[in-house]
């Protein structure tokens, strides 16, 4: 019979093994994953499935605040930290970190981390005194047919300005011996292409970094904020819900009126952070409405940041 439960202090061990054997790790790769994880989450936090005392799965829930359009937040002493919440202040889908969150996951680098790269590298950005955007990269020496084919690996790229991040993908695109520059979380609206001289020598793909499920419709609908007003209602798995957007303040209450608009949780998940428009959402079938409603939404909900959540769990 499978036991499933939060975990005591003194599984910790036991969950962190069965973690790291999930994604193919030796867990003494890692001697001090045990004092991190400690760190980083309560037990209470973290939940094992048991097989007669055996952690055979686990999941675990991190304390952090998600962004939201126009720079709120839900819940959820150095250079970088601050240089993050500048420039990601009005960045939906970006996670608030915490100190623990910055020294355990962000400026931790454990050999088994880098995947066979150096070591994190990173440079700072200043404009005056004022320290305006920050690169961390590692690098993979290579070579092919006697010519150079290093790659410098970016792990994050953050500036308050579009001048700050031309002059870091500068630097990057120009370390000698490294021809190869990739980014595996970039955001979608990242401008590189736009920076280099050869747009066609710029390859992405794009893959999901964050999923959204809104469980309390009501605050998380009126935590965010409207860029246009207007009053709409919305049929969320079939319950019905108004919108009023007034001065960029939402407020949603419950409804017995008709729905404009129809869709599901899971859908109000990918329209919440306005990365994308509910017409597009209509055209694959997965919002019901008429186009004046479908119209309306669009104003609501846009963002003209695109979401972005640069944090791989």
């Amino acid at each position: 019979m499978i036991d499933v439960r939060t975990i005591t202090a003194d599984e910790v061990p036991a969950f962190r093994e069965a973690m790291m054997a999930t994604f193919g790790f030796d867990d003494e790769a890692d001697p001090d994953g045990a004092t991190r994880t400690r760190a980083l989450l309560a037990p209470a936090q973290m939940w094992a499935a048991f097989d007669d005392g055996t952690v055979v799965a686990t999941a675990a829930a991190f304390d952090l605040a998600l962004g939201l359009p126009g720079g709120a937040s839900l819940p959820m002493g150095r250079a970088l930290p601050a240089i993050y919440a500048a420039a990601t202040a009005a960045r939906p889908g970006v996670l608030r970190r915490s100190e623990t969150w910055w020294r355990e996951r962000r400026f931790l680098d454990a050999p088994m981390m880098r995947g066979g790269a150096s070591r994190r590298r990173y440079v700072v950005a200043r404009r005056g005194a004022d320290d305006v955007g920050y690169l961390v990269y590692r690098q993979r020496p290579g070579s092919l047919g006697g010519r150079a084919s290093g790659r410098v690996e970016l792990v994050e790229l953050i500036a308050v300005d579009a001048t700050a991040e031309a002059t870091l993908w500068r630097f990057a695109c120009a370390l000698d011996l490294f021809p190869i520059v990739a980014w595996s979380d970039a955001p979608t609206d990242c401008p590189v292409s736009w920076l280099v001289d050869d747009p066609r020598r710029v390859q992405r793909t794009r893959i999901d970094s964050l999923w959204l499920r809104i469980e309390d419709v009501a605050t998380a609908l009126a935590a965010r904020h409207y860029p246009s007003e207007g009053v709409l209602t919305l049929a969320i798995d079939d319950v019905i819900w108004q919108l009023a957007a007034l001065g960029g303040r939402g407020r949603c209450t419950p409804s017995t009126g008709p729905a404009q608009l129809r869709l599901t949780r899971s859908t109000l998940g990918a329209l919440y952070l306005g990365g994308t428009p509910a017409s597009q959402l209509a055209r694959a079938g997965l919002v019901d409405g008429d186009p004046a409603a479908l119209a309306l939404a669009d104003r609501l909900f846009a963002s003209p940041i695109a979401p972005w959540c640069p944090e791989v769990f």
